[in-house]
């Protein structure tokens, strides 16, 4: 669909593999002997190695990158990155987004509105309501369990809540339906007045 085309360039890398300018990607963190994280950040610049400056970002393979020139997204600590924000992460260290849900197509994600959201941090799922959705992809979000501040995910964190997606919900429902009830108009009506 045009929204899912349109969401698509923040997140995928070229046709040769790089991560261009402007892309929403996750990169692995975490000290020496703590558990590693892969968390959201943005890719600024792209430093290439030497004798490869004259080529453009859709030329360049991931070979020829030597770091990537990125920035957190924005959390409730640091509320909006500057230059001063920026830091140099080896390519082997950066990845696209994993999907871990059907995702929202960008037309359908809704100011004010109650989605499950990727946690990073926590490496889970929690519920969060869209404050603001940007225009490089991504969202400022309010998660119901860490009300410190608005934290900003790619959409590609979001997903419809289980309860409202109509698979999930079938899905629940599944071993509780009775078949001959479904099929029998009077037991409907039975199973509704109860």
């Amino acid at each position: 669909t045009e929204g899912e085309a349109d969401i698509s360039e923040f997140f995928l890398p070229t046709e040769l593999g790089v991560f261009p300018r402007g892309c929403v990607v996750e990169i692995v963190c975490g000290e020496e002997g703590e558990e590693e994280r892969w968390l959201p950040a943005s890719v600024l610049e792209i430093l290439v190695l030497p004798g490869k400056e004259h080529l453009a970002d859709e030329e360049l393979q991931p070979a020829d990158v030597d770091f990537y020139m990125l920035t957190m997204l924005r959390t409730p600590d640091n509320p909006n990155p500057t230059d001063e924000d920026k830091f140099e992460v080896d390519p082997g260290c950066v990845r696209q987004i994993e999907e871990r849900a059907p995702k929202v197509p960008w037309e359908e994600i809704l100011e004010e509105h109650e989605y499950d959201c990727w946690y990073a941090n926590m490496e889970g799922w929690y519920p969060a309501v869209v404050k603001e959705v940007t225009d490089r992809g991504t969202a400022l979000v309010l998660l119901r369990d860490f009300p410190e501040g608005e934290e900003e995910v790619p959409l590609l964190y979001l997903a419809h809540p289980a309860n409202d997606d109509p698979e999930l919900e079938a899905a629940d429902h599944e071993d509780t339906a009775d078949p001959e009830a479904e099929a029998d108009p009077e037991a409907q009506l039975e199973a509704a007045a109860e």
